[in-house]
């Protein structure tokens, strides 16, 4: 356990309902793979602040990794929701749908991160992928690499 974490869980120890040191916590602990540790305390921010939308986001990212797409999907719908002009969860809510095999839709979600975020080079890449091959992924993703 680093010091970082330490004086965040002392942070909610004194103040039990601190959301800030509660995602933060989150994220640490989400980034050490302890994703059910990680859900507790975002739910937690969610349960104090329902509106904190960097909570649903990660939320969302954390049930990506356990392959849980249909919560992942419903907490991307939130962040959404919650902050339509964060390109991130555009972005990530796209690749999500990729792995589902919902093309058009990723594709819609890849483009609105484009138009909020300009620069948002991944994005673009994932796009001309999607253009590319869109009934086999891989098989574009491969050819495109294979340009440079």
């Amino acid at each position: 356990m680093n010091n970082v974490q330490k004086h965040l869980e002392n942070a909610i120890k004194v103040n039990p309902e601190y959301a800030e040191a509660h995602y933060e916590l989150g994220v640490i602990i989400s980034e050490q793979e302890d994703y059910k540790l990680a859900e507790k305390h975002f739910l937690k921010v969610i349960q104090i602040e329902p509106d904190f939308m960097r909570a649903y986001f990660h939320l969302a990212l954390l049930y990506k990794k356990l392959k849980d797409n249909k919560k992942s999907k419903e907490f991307f719908i939130k962040a959404i929701a919650l902050d339509p002009n964060f390109p991130d969860s555009y972005y990530h809510y796209g690749l999500l749908l990729v792995s589902m095999e919902e093309y058009e839709d990723a594709k819609t979600h890849l483009e609105k991160t484009t138009d909020i975020d300009q620069n948002h080079y991944q994005a673009y890449f994932h796009l001309a992928v999607l253009l590319i091959d869109p009934e086999d992924y891989e098989k574009a993703k491969k050819k495109l690499f294979n340009c440079y």
